[in-house]
Parts: structure tokens; sequence; C-alpha cells
């Protein structure tokens, strides 16, 4: 990047710190302050007429008069909006939806004003100013982003419906955008084997300082990618084609006809891959990139699951830093430390609530700011801002990790229903995640992906694993038992249960290679964002593909291995 460009960056940085700053000065207030804001400009909408906004000056006032919600319970003022009704929520008119995916199978539509998106733009700017600080070599070089399409289809008043990643990638200054090593045309391509090729054809020919991807698992497979086809990357970079038919293109040429003009051959970059590749017997990102500074991706939760992984392809030297808690409904903290995924709550920019967590299910749990939180306590996230959200429950569960001055550092646990329970021992998927972390490095292969299914008639869980390499049927019962024994150590309850038998040995259903790629298509193809993307550790059944492709089953309560595929609709 251009010393100008840096330059501006810097800048843009420190305007966004401002706001920041005041936060860690004065919590409280920053806090008392945006309330009165958010309802004195919104007092005039239907939502703030019903709910008094014009009244309310206090705290107490406000946690009197709006009720802590849920999203379904927001639907009907959303629908109000999609029917042509003018300031439902915000004084400022939504000019486009978010969207995640909904509880009832309908997606949640989350309007976005200018406001907000300035905001999220802001918080992205914060995020690049106090990593650059730390890591000033990470704008040295160009940048791999990869997020969801700005634009992903329309609601029925015609406003556009996609993604805030989408959004806040065009709000990046110009002069850091002609940084990017892939151009936004690539991210709009739907065909997800053709996007990942793109993308990473693009990548590497590029040299790389700063990766910023939400998900570790789209670096690991292009990572994956770039190993198996090696020698039709580089004689792409060679020849300056995209490596790609325009037969196979199909109905994804116009995306990427820009693109694809504006390569010129590269024999010089394309001798250098093949040396790296020589070397090591495999092309490998970390070769490919040699001034790759820093990785920006998600650390905690599941999403953090598969960073070991990660570091076959980057190797040791990239500097992790988690991108901050966010989703569809906000960005909701600023890591300012490497390797945490905990990171100062963006209190400037949201009104945050916290429930305890032991008090989550009361009829009428206390809510806390965020000064006055514990550390190492647990909490269910409640958040106000300026897309229209009051006081909504986001069904997060953050733990304090202590204080930056007087704002929370906080980090993601788990969603907060995301737990399984057959006979009172209250799984949560962080138990899961830990025991099988336990394991790592015991087996003479180790887990590529896994999943957990409760089968309640059974009083037991199935463990669903694909692994890298192959287990011999010794070394597959001896695995289910360490795993077993490791969740006792996670969770007391479960080792109780176990030991009275009131649970089962968990049954280990191997899954065949490709399995846990097959889900994530499944899943991307019915609506789930590529680029965010949580592989799903529970589920609360099996689903009809899996079925078809378990190869081996160890039961331990029937003392059998057994080698076969189950059949459509059962459990094996």
């Amino acid at each position: 990047m251009s010393l100008i460009a840096r330059a501006i960056v810097h800048a843009r940085g420190i305007v966004a710190e401002r706001p920041f700053e005041q936060c860690l000065r004065d919590y409280k207030s920053v806090q008392l302050a945006l309330m009165d804001e958010l309802c004195r400009t919104n007092a005039k909408t239907v939502f703030g007429r019903a709910h008094g906004f014009s009244k309310i000056h206090t705290l107490d006032a406000w946690r009197t008069q709006v009720p802590i919600r849920e999203y379904e319970a927001y639907r009907p003022w959303i629908d109000r909006i999609l029917n042509g009704d003018k300031q439902v929520l915000t004084h400022d008119e939504p000019f486009m939806f978010t969207s995640t995916s909904g509880t009832t199978g309908q997606p949640k539509l989350i309007p976005v004003t200018e406001a907000w998106k300035e905001e999220l733009a802001a918080i992205m700017r914060l995020w690049i100013h106090r990593a650059s600080l730390k890591h000033k070599r990470m704008l040295s070089k160009k940048i791999v982003s990869i997020v969801s399409p700005a634009i992903e289809g329309y609601a029925r008043n015609g406003l556009p419906i996609g993604s805030m990643s989408g959004i806040t990638y065009q709000r990046v200054p110009a002069a850091a955008r002609r940084n990017y090593a892939v151009p936004y045309g690539v991210m709009t391509v739907g065909d997800y084997d053709l996007r990942y090729w793109l993308a990473l054809r693009l990548a590497v020919e590029a040299d790389v300082s700063l990766a910023v991807i939400p998900n570790a698992a789209t670096l690991v497979k292009m990572g994956e990618l770039a190993v198996d086809h090696a020698d039709a990357l580089i004689g792409a970079i060679h020849d300056g084609k995209l490596g790609v038919s325009s037969h196979d293109l199909g109905a994804w040429h116009a995306q990427v006809a820009a693109v694809e003009r504006k390569l010129q051959p590269n024999p010089k970059r394309a001798r250098e891959l093949e040396r790296a590749a020589a070397r090591r017997g495999s092309l490998r990102l970390e070769d490919a990139w040699p001034h790759l500074a820093l990785v920006s991706c998600w650390l905690g939760g599941s999403a953090g699951q598969g960073i070991h992984r990660l570091r076959r392809y980057i190797g040791c030297r990239p500097v992790l830093r988690d991108l901050g808690l966010r989703a569809s409904e906000g960005t909701f903290t600023v890591p300012i430390s490497d390797n945490t995924a905990a990171g100062v709550a963006t209190g400037h920019a949201n009104l945050f609530e916290f429930i305890p967590a032991s008090e989550m299910e009361d009829a009428n749990p206390r809510t806390l700011l965020g000064h006055e939180l514990e550390e190492g306590q647990e909490y269910d996230l409640v958040v106000t801002h300026r897309s229209g959200l009051y006081r909504y429950d986001m069904n997060d569960i953050i733990r304090c990790e202590g204080f930056v001055g007087t704002a929370p550092v906080m980090g993601f646990v788990r969603k907060g229903r995301d737990m399984l329970n057959i006979t009172g021992e209250k799984l949560h998927v962080n138990h899961v995640l830990a025991a099988e972390a336990a394991l790592r490095g015991s087996f003479s292969t180790d887990l590529r992906q896994f999943r957990f299914i409760p089968d309640a008639p059974g009083l037991r869980y199935d463990l669903l694993v694909e692994f890298e390499g192959e287990l011999a049927d010794d070394d597959l019962h001896r695995f289910i038992d360490a795993f077993d024994e490791a969740l006792g150590a996670q969770n007391e309850e479960y080792h109780a249960k176990r030991k009275s038998k009131r649970l089962q040995s968990p049954r280990l259903c191997v899954m065949e290679r490709g399995w846990a790629e097959s889900q994530r298509r499944g899943d991307i193809a019915s609506g789930k964002r590529d680029g965010q993307y949580k592989w799903p550790v529970f589920r609360p059944g099996w689903d009809e593909s899996s079925q078809q492709q378990v190869v081996q089953v160890i039961d331990k309560a029937k003392r059998r291995s057994s080698s076969r595929r189950l059949k459509t609709g059962k459990a094996p």
C-alpha cells in the first residue's frame, strides 16, 4: 500500500478512535447518553409512540416501558416496513435489509439505516487502525478479504437484501480497497467451487500481508485447493488466465469479465511459486505469501475450532487477531489484543444490557450495564442500536474477561440455547469442543470435523466424526472411550450420569471423507452465507444426507463395530 493510502487509513482510524476512547473513559455516561439519543430521535416513530419514548428519561423507565424481545416478536414491525409503512422503527428510513437465518424457517431481516451503516464502517476502520499500530507491516502488501455480496435479493417493498460484510467492504477507503487482491465481483459469483477457485487464483498471484476472512474454514479451503491444484494455479498465473474455461464460467462470466481483462502473463511469479512448491512438495499459502503478517478471523466458539488446521497452511509466522463479536445484527466488540476472541465492547455504538446467564429463564431477569459486570461471569447479550432493534435478545452468551478503562472486555462463549440435555447433564457446546481439543495429537490422525446429536430414546449421544486419515477398529474403540472420559472431565453432571448408567456410552459414527464439505455446501445452498458460515456442532437430529454417509459404527453399548451405511430415515 502506498504511503498516501496508509495515511488516509490512519486518518480515518484516528477519527473513529474518538468516540471509542470516550467510552473507555466513562462507559456508563456514554451508554446513558446513547439511550437518551435513541429515544429522543425515534420518539415519533410507530414503535417509539407505542413504547412512550418521549417519556423515557431514566434507565428504569427504559427497562419498564421497552420489553426484551427476540426476533419473532419484531417480525410484525418489520412486516409493516415491508408493507410500505414509514418511520416504523427509526426516524431515518432504512435503505436496505441485512439478513440472517431465523428460528422459524423464515430469514430474519434487519433494517439498515445510513447512520447504522456508517457506524459499522467506522468500527471496522477502528479495528484496522488499532491492529496496524501494533502490526506495522500488515498494510505493506496486498489484502485478501472474502465477504458475502452486498446485495443478494430484494424484499417485497423493493429494498435490497444483502450482507453487512459486503456493505462494510464497499465502505473501506478507496485507497485501501484498491489494494485488495480479490476484486468484489468475484464474491458475487454464486457457484461455490468457482468462487473459491477464482478467489484463490487471484490471491495466490499477489504478495499478501493481511488476510481478513471471518471464518478460518474459508482460508483452510483455499489452502487445500492450493495443495491439490498447484500445477493448474501456477500455469494460469504464467499464462495470465483465470484457469477456468468460458464454458465453466457459464452464467457468471459477466461478474468476472472485467477481472479477466486485466490479467497479464506473469512468468516471474509463476517461477517463484514453482520453486516454493518444489521445496515443500506442494504449494502452501505460507510460501506463496511470505510477507503475511496478520490473519484476522474468528477465534472463539465453534468457529475457532479449525484454527489448528489453518496453521497447516499459513504456518506459525502470521499473528492471529479476532475480527470481533459480530453478526448480521451488529458489531459488538473491537479486539485490541492478538490471539484472543475477547474484545472491548463498542458501547459508543451499541447500548448493551446483560442478563446473568443463571437468570436467562427467569420471567423478569435482571439486566446490568457493562460497567456492572463481574470478571469471569457469563451473561446473555441484549443490544439496542440505530437499526431499530431495541432491547434485542441476541441469545449469545458472553464472558466478561475484564475491563479496559471503564469499558468491559467480552468474548463469545456460545449461543444461549446451544445446549443438549437428555437426563439433566446440560451439555454446552463448549464442553464438547473442549473434549475434542483434549484428544488432539493423541491418535495417529486428527478429526477433520465432527457433530454431536442426541438420541433421547437410546439415552445416549451420537458422535459423527470425519477423520483426516484411517484408524483401526481398536483405535476407534479407544477414541470413543477417550472422548467419553474427556467429556466427563468437562461436565460433572455428564460424568455422574455416565457413572450411574443413566446415560449410555456415546456411539461413534465414522463418516466418509467429504461429509463435512457436503454438509457445508448444503447449508450454503439453503441460504447460509459462505464467508460467515459456522459449523453446527450440535444438531437436534440426523439429516438424510448424513445417514447415507456413515461408513462405520462403534456401539459400545452393544459391544460391536459395524461397517455399513444407514438406511434412510433410521438412526444407526
